[in-house]
């Protein structure tokens, strides 16, 4: 149920009432929460961020996915990491297409993530079972090389925090 050491300066500044409602405004992101149900507090610090960028205006583009020690956390980050990855590219494709005019737009076969393998199976997919959100009453793809739009290197940047 605790910040990541590394990260506690960063949720201390995002938790202030006073943060900006607007402050994460558009950027994509997706969670993944790192847990033991051993303990009271499953996957508690994962939910309350993904509530927390939800509030000041970011984009969820996947479901929080709780990973639990207790059962293993391998398969799990395994299947996010694909379905991240996948959204990432398809994220990337669509924002480079927009501002690509049409003399210049590449085939489907060209852009990223539409490429052969590059999506995650259906079976790593239907692995992940979302969290149920806090306060809720009711790859080995290399992307490297792609021209990342600021939106996508924010939601990267955001990510290395953890």
């Amino acid at each position: 149920g605790d910040t990541p050491e590394n990260a506690t300066n960063w949720w201390r500044t995002v938790k202030l009432r006073s943060a900006a409602k607007d402050l994460f405004e558009g950027i994509p992101y997706t969670v993944l929460a790192l847990g033991d149900t051993n303990y009271d507090k499953f996957c508690y610090m994962g939910k309350q961020i993904d509530k927390r960028l939800s509030e000041l205006g970011a984009k969820r583009i996947s479901e929080v996915v709780c990973a639990d020690e207790g059962t293993g956390l391998e398969e799990t980050v395994e299947s996010w990491k694909q379905l991240a990855l996948h959204t990432v590219k398809k994220l990337i494709a669509e924002e480079s297409a927009e501002k690509v005019d049409d003399s210049n737009t590449p085939n489907d076969e060209e852009k990223i993530g539409d490429a052969p393998g590059t999506s995650p199976s259906t079976s790593d997919l239907a692995s992940l079972q979302p969290c149920t959100p806090v306060g809720d009453d009711t790859e080995e793809n290399d992307v490297a090389h792609a021209v990342m739009p600021e939106s996508i290197l924010s939601l990267l940047s955001v990510a290395h925090l953890f």
